[in-house]
């Protein structure tokens, strides 16, 4: 037997349900949010007031946390351990942020803004630190690399035994005593 939303009707039992009961009733419960929230009634009552913003932000919450309780069920049906404790965390920020949300009105939607924008602003400094690093570093690896080259060719000009080796190991040397080169006169 189910209800309207095609959901399985329980009634008045106070049993717990079943995995199987469960299962279809977080299948079925993103669908039905998504179908209330798709409707053009949201359309129609977005005036633009600090109220309807907030009943919008509230609806937008509530289908997060739906849509990642869905992502979780089928996480927990593949047997995906890691993957269903990291959503099962997101679950509960999502849902303690809605909580928030709904029963602080519309100064805790102020705040959630404030926070967000701020985090905003601190990640952008710090990527943007980040990068500077890494150009003070790569120009600092190039210099040390031109010294470092500079000073193996001065190595190599002093040495000896390095001329020798170069002679003996290049392609034109490679001659036997009392033999001209190709092309010597």
């Amino acid at each position: 037997m189910t209800n309207p939303s095609g959901l399985p009707d329980l009634g008045d039992r106070r049993a717990e349900p079943t995995r199987h009961e469960l299962s279809e009733g977080t299948a079925g419960l993103p669908c039905e949010v998504d179908g209330a929230l798709s409707s053009n009634r949201w359309a129609m009552l977005d005036t633009g007031s600090a109220t309807v913003k907030l009943r919008l932000y509230e609806a937008a919450s509530l289908r997060h946390c739906c849509l990642l309780l869905g992502e979780l069920a089928q996480a927990a049906d593949s047997g995906a351990e890691l993957t269903v404790r990291i959503l099962g965390r997101c679950l509960v920020e999502a849902f303690l942020r809605a909580l928030y949300l709904h029963y602080g009105g519309h100064d805790a939607l102020v705040r959630i803004a404030q926070d967000t924008l701020h985090q905003h602003v601190k990640m952008h400094e710090n990527i943007q630190n980040s990068s500077q690093r890494l150009a003070r570093d790569r120009r600092a690896a190039r210099k040390r690399l031109a010294k470092i080259r500079a000073a193996n060719r001065g190595i190599a000009r002093r040495t000896p035994s390095s001329r020798a080796r170069r002679r003996c190991h290049s392609t034109s040397s490679r001659t036997f005593p009392g033999w001209r080169r190709a092309g010597s006169t």
